[in-house]
């Protein structure tokens, strides 16, 4: 067990892992995360109230992951369905070319009014200028 790690050391292995893990919240529960967090941490260190710190960082990461992930899911369910809405109501038009352009966009609340926008605007250029908007 390594002595000389440093609270800073771990805590940035423990933001490494989840940074290569991020992606697979959806397949893995927060229970199986968390074994493997104390896991790693007790195989660095053995001071308790270090532990205890450590452990409050890493679950905020979980967490913090698995609100990341629910909003990226609901980001990417969004503009499916708007561009499943334009194709079905403008099948003419090149609805698929305004996809990176609306995966560009961060806010889910704008995708959410782009998303109502697809359902009322009366033409796809209308779309379009509201989109640019």
């Amino acid at each position: 067990m390594p002595t000389d790690t440093t609270t800073q050391d771990i805590t940035e292995e423990i933001r490494g892992l989840f940074d290569t893990q991020i992606g697979h919240f959806a397949d893995k529960s927060a229970r199986t995360e968390r074994e493997g967090l104390i896991q790693l941490i007790q195989s660095h260190t053995t001071d308790t109230e270090v532990r205890n710190i450590i452990m409050t960082g890493a679950e905020a990461l979980i967490e913090q992951g698995i609100e990341q992930g629910i909003e990226q899911g609901a980001r990417e369910t969004t503009i499916e369905n708007m561009l499943a809405v334009l194709t079905e109501r403008f099948p003419h038009a090149d609805v698929n070319a305004l996809k990176p352009t609306l995966e560009a966009i961060a806010d889910l609340n704008r995708l959410k009014q782009l998303n109502l926008n697809a359902s009322l605007v009366p033409s796809f250029q209308a779309f379009q200028h509201r989109l640019e908007a």
